[in-house]
């Protein structure tokens, strides 16, 4: 027996406004499916923010000295993160290790012209991010809110 009435759904919004939903399965008192499939449109706005430019180079080249580019914010709302298209190297961003245990296989690899988003999964990271380059100098594009 399928009942009709509104259950949850698993909405997912992206950066850009996009949004996709399925619905989670539900059983009623008797164990059968009480999944409504049908999808009840959701508008969501986005919060309002202020963007921080934190855009800066490498200070020392070596993939295994990371720096700390962000702090852990627990007010962060978003931050993106862009290894330039025209670099020649690898940018490695790390997330939550404290920059003395930060490694390049625990670390996010950004080829050239490769974005990292705090936003993952509609989840906000708000840890500490970390970078490395092999290069001194490396230049890279980070944005953060706030």
């Amino acid at each position: 027996m399928k009942t009709k009435g509104i259950l949850a759904a698993v909405i997912t919004l992206s950066a850009h406004g996009a949004m996709a939903a399925q619905p989670v399965s539900e059983q009623d008192s008797l164990g059968n499916d009480a999944t409504d499939t049908t999808l009840h449109a959701v508008r969501t706005a986005p919060s309002p923010a202020t963007s921080t430019n934190a855009s800066t180079i490498v200070n020392v080249g070596n993939i295994s000295t990371f720096q700390n580019l962000l702090p852990a914010n627990s007010a962060r709302k978003g931050c993106t993160i862009q290894n330039p298209p025209d670099a020649t190297e690898t940018l490695y961003v790390n997330v939550a290790e404290v920059t003395t245990s930060a490694t390049p296989a625990h670390s996010y690899q950004l080829t050239p012209g490769g974005v990292f988003s705090c936003i993952q999964g509609g989840i906000v990271i708000t840890d500490r991010i970390n970078v490395s380059a092999a290069t001194t100098g490396h230049a890279f594009v980070s944005t953060s809110q706030p």
